[in-house]
């Protein structure tokens, strides 16, 4: 909550700033909403947003700075999947984390948590990747994105 107090949030029609009490009203309207429902759904009567070029610089930086680093720890050689594969396991990531390896006292958290996806992928068998990815929490179209990139890896593959 508090963080979302330090972005830049606009109000629709004049873009100006919105103020803080405006900003925790929305938080807390969309906090007690149900999970994992199109974005749009989100959408409250204030209509505040966050502006493109922030949303996009934010998305850069989290991109370079969070997502590709834990996909190399993951898979070394991420670097040279094909585009398709790497966008599927950035949403992945993006959704799940990069979570940790199984140790004897806990199993593992996020992507690496999906052992058999993670082989797949470590073997570049990304028809069988696409078997591997459904995230059970998850809408069934974005699963179904992740899957149809890892279907596409393949045949950029061949």
């Amino acid at each position: 909550a508090q963080y979302s107090l330090t972005l830049p949030w606009e109000e629709p029609v004049l873009h100006h700033l919105a103020g803080s009490l405006q900003v925790r009203d929305d938080f807390l309207r969309v906090s007690a909403m149900k999970p994992n429902m199109a974005a749009s759904a989100y959408l409250g009567p204030s209509g505040l947003s966050l502006p493109e070029a922030f949303v996009r610089e934010l998305a850069t930086r989290r991109l370079e700075n969070e997502f590709v680093p834990a996909l190399v720890r993951i898979f070394p050689a991420f670097e040279s999947f094909p585009l398709p594969a790497k966008a599927a396991l950035i949403d992945m990531v993006y959704g799940l984390g990069e979570g940790r390896d199984a140790t004897d006292e806990a199993k593992a958290t996020g992507l690496r948590a999906f052992s058999n996806l993670r082989a797949r992928v470590g073997r570049l068998d990304w028809n069988a990747a696409a078997l591997s990815c459904r995230i059970k929490t998850r809408r069934d179209e974005r699963n179904a994105w992740v899957t149809s990139k890892f279907l596409e890896a393949a045949i950029w593959a061949e």
